[in-house]
Formats: C-alpha cells, sequence, structure tokens
C-alpha cells in the first residue's frame, strides 16, 4: 500500500511539473522540462536566446544554456525627398524620394505624388490667337491651332510647334508650300526642301536652317553645330553665345571688347562688366582690369566711398551704383546726385530688378523693367524663380513675353508641364 501511495505521489509531480510520462518496461519514467526564451534583437549580425531546462521530477531548474545563430540586421530607412515639381497639366506634380539606408523596400515611404491645381501660364494671354498657340505648346496638342481665325496664324502656330518639338509630321499638316517645305527643311536640317520652293523664297528657307542650327548649338551648349552654318554672321554670333548663353559674363575678356569711348553707353558697359566680374571673382584681379577702371576697382575693395562722394553727376551716380551692387546696399544711392539714375544703373547693366522696381520715376522705372525683362528672355535660366512676364503693363508686351517664356522654357529647360 506504501509502495503504491509513493508511485502515485512521483506520477502526480510529474504531471504538476508537467514532464511526459511514459512506461518502460513496468517502470514509471518522465523527460526533463525545456524552454526557450524569445530571440534578442539582431546585434552585430547575430542574436541569442537561453535555453532553461526543468527537473522532470521537482521542476527544478537544472541548467540554462545560451543558444547563438546569425541573422539579418533590420533596416531602417532613412527617406529623403527633392521639392515638388512643377504642377502638371494633369493637376498633379511628383517628388523623387531616396532612402539613404537602401533597405530596398517601401516601408514608411513618404507620398511621391499628390494632387494639385494647375496654374497655365496662357490664360495671362489676353490675345486669343497667342493664347491659342501658347495652349498648343502647353497641352502639345495641335487642334487648338485650327482655332484661330486665318489660316496664316494657324499656319504659323503649327510652324511654332513643330520647331519647338521637332516634329516633322506637323509640318506635314501646313498646307501652304512656303511654310510647309520650310518646316520639313528645319526639322530634318535637309536644304533639299528649300529646293522645292520658288528660287527667290529659298534664300530665307536656308536661312532658317542656320537659324535651327544656331538653336541647337545653343540648347546643347555644344558649338560644333556651328560649323554647319552658311551665313557668315549667324555663324560667328552662333560660335559666341553657344560657349554662354549669356553677355558678357563668362569671361573677364569679353569686358575688353567695349572700348572706352567718353560716352555714357560705352563706358558703363565696360564699367559693369568689370565690376562684375571683380564682385563674382574669388580673388582680387584689379591688375587684369584695363586703366580707366583700376581706381574704380581699388576703392570698391577697399570700400572707400569718399572716391565717389569726390564726383558729381553722372560719374557720382555711376560709382555709388558700382559700390551699392558690389556690396548689395541699396541705400547708398540715396547720396547720388540722381537717387533713380543710381538705381537705373544697377538694375539696367547689372540685371537686379529689386533696383528696377525702387525707382521712383515711372518711365525710367519701365525702361529698367523693360530691359530686365528682355534679359531674361535672353538668358531664361537665370530668371527662373520669377515671372518676370507679371512686371510689363503694356499688355501686348505682356501678351507676347508669356508666350516666349514658355517657348524659352520648353527649348531651354526642356520643361514638360
Amino acid at each position: 500500500m506504501l509502495k503504491f501511495s509513493m508511485v502515485l505521489t512521483i506520477i502526480l509531480l510529474i504531471i504538476l511539473s508537467g514532464c511526459t510520462i511514459f512506461e518502460d518496461n513496468g517502470v514509471i519514467r518522465c523527460t526533463n522540462t525545456i524552454s526557450y526564451s524569445e530571440w534578442s534583437e539582431c546585434n552585430n549580425l547575430l542574436r541569442e536566446r537561453t535555453k532553461s531546462t526543468y527537473s522532470c521530477f521537482n521542476g527544478s531548474l537544472l541548467n540554462e544554456k545560451i543558444e547563438i545563430e546569425s541573422c539579418e540586421m533590420p533596416c531602417f530607412a532613412d527617406w529623403l525627398c527633392s521639392n515638388w515639381n512643377d504642377c502638371s497639366k494633369n493637376n498633379n506634380q511628383s517628388r523623387i524620394c531616396v532612402d539613404f539606408n537602401e533597405c530596398n523596400n517601401d516601408t514608411n515611404k513618404p507620398s511621391i505624388i499628390q494632387s494639385c491645381i494647375f496654374l497655365n501660364p496662357c490664360s495671362n494671354i489676353s490675345d486669343s490667337k497667342l493664347k491659342n498657340e501658347c495652349n498648343s505648346l502647353i497641352y502639345r496638342s495641335t487642334n487648338y491651332c485650327y482655332n484661330m481665325n486665318n489660316s496664316v496664324s494657324a499656319e504659323s502656330c503649327l510652324f511654332s510647334y513643330a520647331y519647338l518639338y521637332s516634329d516633322l509630321n506637323t509640318c506635314e499638316l501646313i498646307n501652304t508650300s512656303l511654310p510647309r517645305n520650310t518646316c520639313k527643311a528645319v526639322i530634318s536640317l535637309d536644304e533639299s526642301y528649300c529646293n522645292i520652293l520658288e528660287p527667290a523664297n529659298r534664300s530665307g528657307c536656308n536661312y532658317e536652317i542656320d537659324l535651327r542650327y544656331q538653336h541647337l548649338a545653343v540648347i546643347n551648349a555644344e558649338p560644333s553645330f556651328c560649323n554647319y552654318i552658311q551665313n557668315s554672321n549667324i555663324q560667328s554670333n552662333c560660335k559666341i553665345i553657344s560657349k554662354e548663353y549669356e553677355n558678357f559674363r563668362s569671361d573677364i575678356n569679353e569686358c575688353k571688347k567695349f572700348a572706352y569711348v567718353n560716352n555714357s553707353l560705352n563706358y558703363q558697359t565696360s564699367i559693369a562688366c568689370y565690376i562684375y566680374h571683380i564682385k563674382n571673382s574669388n580673388n582680387s584681379i584689379c591688375n587684369e582690369v584695363d586703366y580707366f577702371i583700376k581706381k574704380d576697382c581699388e576703392n570698391v575693395l577697399l570700400n572707400n566711398l569718399s572716391f565717389c562722394y569726390d564726383k558729381s553727376g553722372n560719374e557720382r551716380d555711376w560709382c555709388l551704383a558700382n559700390f551699392a551692387y558690389y556690396y548689395d546696399n541699396i541705400n547708398l544711392c540715396k547720396d547720388a546726385s540722381n537717387e533713380d539714375n543710381c538705381l537705373y544703373t544697377i538694375g539696367y547693366w547689372f540685371n537686379e530688378i529689386n533696383y528696377c522696381l525702387s525707382i521712383k520715376d515711372s518711365s525710367i522705372k519701365n525702361v529698367c523693367i523693360n530691359s530686365y525683362v528682355n534679359y531674361c528672355e535672353e538668358n531664361i535660366n537665370n530668371c527662373i524663380s520669377i515671372n518676370y512676364c507679371d512686371l510689363l503693363t503694356n499688355s501686348v508686351s505682356k501678351n507676347n513675353c508669356i508666350l516666349k517664356k514658355v517657348k524659352n522654357e520648353i527649348k531651354f529647360i526642356n520643361k514638360v508641364w
């Protein structure tokens, strides 16, 4: 009886301890209990857990063992996103997001597309003909060209579209022989299309081909296109502007082209050129400038305003304008003989629009603004951040400016709305 009770007690302990019970030739046996802790986080490509063994008979801890295995480190994305691009004509905008940790998954990736309201620049054009031409370029649809009142305007619109998008098929939509074959000659750069035309029109067609080569040289910054130009004047101009689509700012040696003559135009053109390079040079370049600007250069670097105060009239205004431009201090013009003249000098010669907008005399102000707009139309990459056409008050000028701006954005910035 006592023996039976002991066996029963052992069986109960085994059951309570969670051990596995089995009978072996009439003998009650059990196996020890093993448990595992959770795996630790991956560290240096390894993780570990604890293996614990408990006694089958009394549940006591017999031993613990650390188990280790290899693992992959968790990858946490580090997203960096670009600014949103301009709102497209489809009323959405996108951006690029890059994971610098290269986790190769999109976990927690920020949105790269969002809705927006497209502000069509053509909507600010009051002239219907120009607006249709503008819309044909924005929406890349020749249908707008057919909304014009006369066939000449429609064909001009089609030619413009074909030219900017290098679309030979659009040339075929032009009914009249002269613009159609000129269009094909220009797009394909094939003068044989010019030979189809009447002799009196062939030179004009070839002239357009020359302009196309210049266009390609400029937008690709590749002067070799200039070698195909037949007109010597266009070829010469092409080689200059294809290197740097801007006036006199690429090389200080360009300043020497403006020979010093004692009149305001040549003098201030030359002095503005040198002052620009003095401000934007990493080193002092006073030793490189022509003799008549040497003192100006040295005194600007020394910030010696007395050099200007000893002058009078236009010379005082120009001198203070150079100092104001160099030190970005518009208040220096207040001590000029004529404040507006000082502001105009900076706005006109250095293409600084804020100085133009500060001019009080409306007529001088408009001349200054128009000069800035002309500069932007020829050097659009330097005016991307401003809607410079909005500065114009004359509706005709503004309409033409907007259309030209759209064309230049396609031509030089490869912009797609």
